[in-house]
């Protein structure tokens, strides 16, 4: 159930069945040899110690979740197979040297005297890996003196032959899915150039597509969405709830409300992360919205990473000239909040991407939907109808409006007001982000107030002054 056992008898259990006996061998070895001379065949099992520790430096080594190229992870596949190869060919040809002597041990004829007894250790090493690289190419150039030589060649032989045929097609695997993945990006650019061709776009045009796609390759192979990943499609609906409360409720939580909501109606926030949150992947200079469009599926944006910068225009009063203005959206933003708690919202500024961005997209459909299915509906209407009179009240003293969420003095009476409990819990977190509204004017992007604002669906109406 992925629970974390740290009973001392379950903890036990797992270390006698996977790793005591190894361990077993080693202390074994260490204790023959501080009380007499290690026979030579025991010295083999002092190598069981490198396939331990790599064991263990992977168990404790964190697996990487940045994604690579598909190239680049077969090169570094290779390289593994090469590592443990030279692992292997080591161990066997210790192992063939161990045999000797155990042979000489025991009293019968071995290779080592017969063809070697006067080379140095470092000779011996090295025809022993001679040897073991050959037996890996399936050749025995040295001739076993005794039966036990000849079974320990034959085991080898046997061994050697099984893992040849599962290293040639565990790379040969390899290979073909690096060609399938670049056979479908070769036929999708080909799509695209026939596109082109049929198509007379600019040139300019053409090279923004280009990089732009090229872009979001690399950003669906460091970052797959769900949609690829076929098991999640399979596990239960109740732990995909849970999966997205995860992935989601951090970015949720920097806006007030939903940081109260989560703490006054659990499941209701669960369902607004399961049901009603997406994300958007932007590249630089990307437009998500512009000035005077109204949604017709009105959303609310959360920026995950990256930098916007929202523009507004304004006309000076008396003065035919322009006044443009722009604001910096950063990480932790949220935008069109208005969307959420009115009807029928027109975009008072543009919203570009500065840099290649991430996006939260709420649905206000059904965020809507969950907090009036749930059982704090109530609560829902009543910040609805508190938000509308507060922003009805600022335009009628300030005239101003902006698309872009701020978290004020106001903000935080309300949710006070709505949520008492819980945001006596949660009050401090916001302490540093409040922002006191002084006479000369409440939001840094302006824009000359134009129409209505009509409150939310589920709560009463209120008007503009």
């Amino acid at each position: 159930d992925l629970q974390l056992i740290m009973t001392f008898r379950h903890v036990a259990h797992r270390y006698i069945v996977r790793q005591f006996h190894v361990d077993l061998m080693l202390v074994t070895r260490e204790w023959i040899g501080i009380s007499c001379n290690i026979p030579a065949f025991l010295q083999f099992f002092t190598l069981m110690r490198l396939p331990r520790l790599l064991w263990t430096v992977s168990r404790i080594v964190p697996r990487t979740t940045v994604s690579v190229n598909a190239h680049v992870k077969v090169a570094v596949d290779v390289l593994c197979f090469l590592l443990w190869m030279f692992i292997a060919v080591h161990i066997l040809a210790c192992a063939w040297y161990g045999i000797g002597r155990w042979s000489i041990d025991l009293g019968q004829p071995s290779w080592v005297q017969a063809a070697h007894s006067e080379l140095s250790a470092e000779d011996r090493y090295v025809h022993c890996l001679y040897f073991a690289i050959s037996i890996a190419h399936g050749e025995n150039v040295t001739e076993p003196s005794n039966s036990i030589e000849r079974v320990f060649v034959s085991v080898a032989l046997y061994c050697v032959y099984l893992g040849n045929i599962w290293l040639v097609s565990t790379i040969t695997t390899s290979l073909t899915q690096v060609e399938l993945v670049t056979q479908k990006k070769k036929g999708m650019w080909l799509a695209l150039e026939t596109w082109f061709a049929q198509n007379e776009l600019s040139h300019e045009l053409q090279l923004k597509i280009k990089s732009n796609a090229e872009k979001m390759l690399v950003e669906e192979e460091e970052n797959s969405p769900e949609a690829n990943i076929e098991l999640l499609q399979l596990i239960s609906d109740p732990l995909r709830v849970e999966i997205h409360f995860e992935l989601y409720i951090w970015i949720l939580r920097s806006h007030p409300f939903f940081r109260c909501y989560e703490l006054a109606d659990p499941s209701g926030i669960r369902k607004i992360c399961h049901r009603a949150v997406a994300t958007l992947t932007l590249a630089k200079d990307d437009i998500v919205f512009r000035e005077g469009e109204s949604p017709q599926d009105p959303v609310v944006y959360f920026v995950i990473k990256g930098s916007l910068r929202y523009v507004t225009v304004r006309v000076e009063e008396g003065n035919e000239s322009e006044c443009t203005s722009e604001k910096e959206v950063a990480k932790g933003s949220w935008i069109g909040e208005h969307c959420l708690w009115t009807d029928d919202w027109t975009y008072s500024g543009t919203l570009e991407a500065t840099s290649e961005c991430k996006l939260l997209v709420l649905s206000t459909a059904q965020t809507q939907s969950a907090i009036l299915s749930g059982s704090l509906s109530r609560v829902g209407k009543m910040y609805a109808e508190g938000w509308v009179a507060q922003y009805n009240a600022e335009l009628a003293a300030f005239s101003e409006q902006s698309d872009i969420g701020e978290f004020t003095s106001e903000a935080a009476q309300l949710c006070k007001e709505v949520f008492p409990h819980e945001w006596g819990q949660v009050q401090d977190e916001y302490s540093s982000k409040f922002k006191v509204v002084e006479a000369g004017g409440k939001l840094s992007v302006i824009r000359e107030s134009v129409g209505r604002i009509s409150s939310m669906r589920f709560s009463h109406a209120a008007t503009s002054s």
